[in-house]
């Protein structure tokens, strides 16, 4: 099991392949962590915007009152 788990069996190109899977493992925390605050910020900034479907159904009431 060693060789394998070094990336001796199929050489350099295993190697390779050994070494970006173990640095891809750790790419999804560290985007988490970047986009964390990036869309808190976001979320903090946007301003209300109205539900134009609730916006519609409030002025066919107010048409109905009239």
């Amino acid at each position: 099991m060693w060789p394998i788990h070094s990336g001796k069996t199929f050489g350099w190109p295993s190697r390779i392949l050994v070494c970006l899977t173990g640095l891809a493992c750790p790419v999804p925390y560290i985007i988490g962590v970047i986009r964390w605050p990036q869309k808190r910020r976001a979320k903090r900034l946007k301003t209300p915007v109205l539900d134009q479907r609730s916006h519609g159904a409030t002025n066919r009431i107010t048409a109905r009152n009239d």
